[in-house]
């Protein structure tokens, strides 16, 4: 990853400015498979001298993967629906006229911590791990289809 550097300057009274250090920025990804390493993963970047640490967010390397699938599983659900409402009102269902999918619902994985370790260091206790857990996630995906009727 690159590294930023820039001056930071501080104002005198005297309208001069005087520099008074670098600040330096680096951004460094962390991919963590394994959730159940979680937290000593974040246990051991609070112990680092680090002045801003962002979490960016959960997410999965192959959502796509589940969109698709959420989406044959919607299709498969709107011709079966389809067919039912046919057979009970006793015409034979067409061919698909229309088709429209209204969009991907996925929040993304949404962590609960039991406990925060920020809250514990303000507080002045003893820092302990923030245990994480992830609750099982959805995928869900809505779909328009319009049959003709045969005749």
């Amino acid at each position: 990853s690159n590294i930023f550097a820039h001056p930071e300057y501080q104002w005198k009274p005297d309208n001069k400015r005087v520099l008074i250090g670098e600040t330096v920025n680096r951004t460094v990804s962390i991919k963590l498979y394994d959730l159940g390493n979680y937290s000593a993963l974040a246990a051991g970047i609070m112990k680092l001298d680090i002045t801003n640490f962002n979490q960016n967010g959960f997410g999965y390397d192959n959502i796509e993967k589940y969109q698709n699938q959420a989406l044959v599983e919607a299709l498969q659900k709107a011709k079966e629906k389809a067919q039912l409402i046919a057979s009970t009102l006793q015409i034979k269902l067409g061919d698909a006229w229309q088709v429209s999918e209204n969009g991907n619902n996925f929040p993304g994985p949404m962590p609960v911590y039991a406990k925060s370790m920020r809250a514990e260091m303000a507080m002045n206790s003893a820092p302990q791990e923030a245990p994480l857990e992830v609750k099982p996630q959805t995928v869900t995906t809505t779909v328009n289809v319009v049959f003709l009727i045969a005749q």
